[in-house]
């Protein structure tokens, strides 16, 4: 999974970057991205919807068991829950990361681009930044997270814009 002729990131071998968007854009953006892949026609683009992966990872529980438990619970059990569901890497499935990358077994040509899109539905559940970083030894291709969310300095995000800033994103903020 090599794409060394495309280079998305200022550091040689980090194979990501993030192009930042404010939530409140988010039909305005997945418009957007149909219009680059139009643009993009001489490049092998492959979009990964992390809601995608989301909603097929939590098929895994019974919703109406979870429901009852965020009433009985709280909020904050019901997140852990999810968090769990998606990263839980003891299952066959693997955790989410291992889900994206199922999604890229076969080889693919030197001009491919990955779009991972559709990431809100991971807030507030799971971080961005540690599926990069889960991601960095199995995925050399150009990535680009399409990321909701509001940039604080040169490389902190705020997930939704609700977080408190994330600066572990070591790839280039668009």
């Amino acid at each position: 999974m090599n794409s060394p002729e495309l280079k998305i990131s200022d550091s040689h071998d980090w194979p990501f970057a993030i192009f930042q968007y404010e939530p409140k854009d988010e039909l305005l953006i997945r418009k957007q991205i149909k219009l680059l892949k139009s643009r993009l026609k001489n490049k092998n683009i492959i979009e990964i919807s992390l809601a995608d992966i989301f909603w097929d990872r939590l098929k895994m529980i019974d919703l109406n068991r979870l429901f009852e438990s965020e009433k009985e619970h709280g909020l904050e059990r019901t997140i852990d829950t999810i968090h769990s569901v998606l990263s839980d890497d003891e299952n066959e499935e693997g955790a989410i990361e291992d889900l994206i990358e199922k999604k890229l077994t076969k080889e693919y040509p030197p001009n491919t681009i990955i779009f991972l899109i559709r990431v809100g539905v991971l807030f507030p559940v799971y971080r961005t930044s540690a599926i990069l970083e889960n991601l960095y030894q199995k995925i050399k291709m150009p990535t680009i997270l399409f990321y909701p969310g509001t940039k604080v300095a040169s490389h902190g995000l705020k997930f939704m814009g609700l977080t408190e800033p994330n600066y572990n994103y070591r790839g280039k903020i668009y």
